[in-house]
């Protein structure tokens, strides 16, 4: 018996993406993957405490003080045929004039919350993309297993848990917190 072929989606570009998905509010993410649009669960009210606690970490450091920016969920151009949305990126204060001409400016440290629906597939390509791009360092947030992947490569990663220390490092060495920490008041 041979398998029915899944059609392929209508191509969509990137301006009428823009247009049709830079807005919209309804509990989902949207990226752009080559004309296809990519639909995810958007962040939940519980990952709201994980946010407070990285923007107050972030807000100790020297990279707040020299005006870098933390941001939730903003456009990030991966490549010319990607656009991205990280659930959390930290970026250079430099940066700051060219946000408003287009998408393609790389964060330094991006944070995705994994949660049990996601595609391993689908994040640890969206990983290869933010290190190609030139991100420095990435965490994958599992808050269900209470785990923190820290990504400073491909190939180079910790996994924190309990009192293990998560660290921003080569991005920043004071952006660190343990899992512990991280989860204490993480309610699943």
């Amino acid at each position: 018996m041979i398998a029915a072929k899944t059609p392929k989606p209508p191509y969509l570009s990137l301006e009428n993406f823009q247009k049709k998905f830079n807005e919209v509010s309804d509990g989902f993410k949207y990226e752009w993957n080559d004309g296809v649009v990519e639909k995810t669960a958007g962040m939940r009210q519980s990952h709201f405490v994980l946010q407070r606690k990285l923007f107050r970490l972030f807000a100790t450091t020297k990279m707040f003080a020299n005006n870098d920016f933390f941001i939730t969920e903003g456009n990030m151009r991966t490549t010319a045929f990607q656009l991205r949305k990280p659930d959390f990126a930290i970026y250079s204060a430099k940066h700051q004039a060219a946000f408003s001409k287009d998408d393609d400016i790389t964060a330094q440290w991006v944070c995705e919350v994994i949660s049990p629906s996601d595609n391993a597939n689908h994040i640890n390509k969206k990983l290869q993309e933010y290190f190609a791009a030139g991100v420095k360092c990435v965490w994958h947030v599992f808050p269900e297993l209470q785990q923190v992947y820290v990504f400073t490569a491909i190939n180079k990663v910790k996994i924190c848990l309990g009192k293990d220390m998560c660290s921003a490092a080569p991005v920043s060495e004071e952006f660190s917190i343990t899992a512990e920490d991280l989860f204490v008041d993480f309610d699943n």
